[in-house]
């Protein structure tokens, strides 16, 4: 099973394929997020973990997505986890980090030749709180687009390859 944790910095997983662009050591391999292509073949993975990165990226955010979807297998996993106020991914197509990935899971997402449109399917989203605001903003929504500097948890997204 290929699995790979993209951006690892310090997070480096065993079983896993880890790559940074800064390596920590030699269990950690040279790549560069925001260099496309990738450099893997196509369908070759079964599980990609991309932890704090995403946000960080000078890349069109859109054009990684769909580079993810290339390398990954039919019904490989996509782990995307992002601070709430991730104001990045609400850049790249102007919706909230909540429904940014919703958008990549129907047709209203893209129509490029994709299976029903569709990149992805959303298996689950959840918030890692990390304080009482961020638990409370997760109940109550509005809270989080007036209140966007008080929380300090992460979304966890998971998609899986359609």
């Amino acid at each position: 099973m290929v699995k790979v944790n993209l951006g690892c910095g310090n997070n480096v997983l065993k079983g896993w394929d880890n790559y940074d662009l800064y390596p920590i050591s030699n269990d950690v391999k040279l790549l560069n997020l925001n260099v496309i292509p990738l450099p893997f073949k196509d369908d070759s993975i079964e599980e990609i973990l991309i932890d704090n990165v995403f946000e960080r990226l000078d890349v069109n955010t859109f054009e990684l997505i769909k580079e993810l979807h290339r390398i990954l297998k039919k019904n490989g996993l996509l782990t995307i986890v992002v601070p709430i106020c991730s104001f990045k991914i609400v850049h790249t197509i102007g919706f909230f980090p909540r429904h940014y990935f919703n958008v990549l899971c129907t047709s209203a997402g893209c129509n490029n030749g994709y299976k029903d449109g569709k990149l992805f399917r959303l298996v689950s989203v959840s918030v890692d709180p990390n304080n009482f605001f961020t638990r409370l903003a997760n109940r109550f929504h509005v809270l989080e687009h007036l209140f966007p500097f008080m929380l300090s948890g992460r979304y966890i997204y998971r998609l899986e390859k359609n």
